[in-house]
Parts: structure tokens; sequence; C-alpha cells
């Protein structure tokens, strides 16, 4: 079939302006946990794919810019989870006052943050207690324990462990 020039230049155009506007749109969301720059709603751990076994446990209400951890069980046994439904971790490297992870590590290991004045809260099981530090470039990271959290990029599903045991980082369990 043939397509005049103009059409088949036009179409990477199209599709370029299609997914910005998906990205703007994605980045219009208010209210909320950020790991790795995306802002999630409380209740976003609440709709877990498939691969959850079992999901997350149900979530307590939670003020806008706030958090709600939760526990999934996992091949080394329950763990807490973001917002996101991916699992959290801590840097043994790391002080109830400061965390030693930015710039690449940071990009590697997201801060599990919250808005300023934000807080987190823990769902069922979780029953430790939690706080928040502010990082080096002001913005507000939750800590289970005293230790601050973060989410690994390697992970992509709920239930995934693949951080645990990498560059001294370890699951947080409940």
């Amino acid at each position: 079939m043939f397509i005049p020039s103009a059409a088949r230049a036009s179409r990477p155009i199209a599709t370029l302006a299609l997914l910005v506007a998906f990205a703007a749109a994605g980045c219009a969301a208010t209210g909320g946990a950020s790991i790795a720059g995306s802002t999630t709603s409380p209740s976003a751990a609440a709709s877990v794919g498939p691969e959850a076994t079992p999901g997350p446990t149900a979530s307590p209400a939670v003020a806008a810019g706030s958090v709600v951890v939760m526990t999934v069980m996992t091949s080394l046994g329950a763990v807490l989870v973001g917002p996101t439904g991916l699992t959290l971790y801590t840097d043994a490297g790391d002080s109830s006052t400061a965390s030693r992870c930015v710039r690449a590590c940071a990009a590697a290991w997201p801060p599990l943050t919250v808005t300023s004045g934000g807080s987190a809260k823990g769902g069922t099981g979780v029953t430790g207690t939690f706080g928040t530090l502010v990082r080096a470039d002001g913005t507000t990271q939750v800590t289970y324990k005293g230790r601050p959290l973060y989410a690994w990029s390697g992970d992509s599903k709920t239930g995934d462990t693949t951080g645990n045991g990498v560059a001294g980082f370890s699951v947080a369990r409940p």
C-alpha cells in the first residue's frame, strides 16, 4: 500500500504527542506518596495485579500527602510494600536521621517519600513505628523502626524481592 511521505512523517509526531498526553495525565495525580518520581494515590496499593500472592492487606484511611505501608507474603516471608505494591527495603549504611543513598543510588533505590508534613501509617499486621527524615535534597523520606525505606528499581511486580542482599539493602519486615 502506498502512503504519501507527508502522512508517513506525521505518524511519529502523532505517536509522540499521544505519549506526551499519557505522561501528562499520569503526572497530574495529586496526594499520596512518591517513589521514583511518580505520585500515586493512597489506594493504589489495593489495585495490584494477579501476581500478588496474596496482595497487600487492607489499608486504613490516610490523609492526603501521606502513605499507607502494608504487608505481602513473598518467598522470603512477610515484607513491607509501598503504595505501588512493590517491596520496600532498608539500607544497612543508613542511620535513623540520615540517608546515605543519594544521586545514582537514589535512582536505583528510590526513597519512599511523602509531602512535607505527610506521614505514614501501617496496614494490618504492620505494628512498628513510622517516622520521617528530611533528605539532603529537601524531600521527606518515610522511616520504619528508625530505618529509611526504599523501593528497588529491579522489582517489577508485587512479591518481587530481587533487591534483597544487593549493596547492603535488605527487605523491610513488619
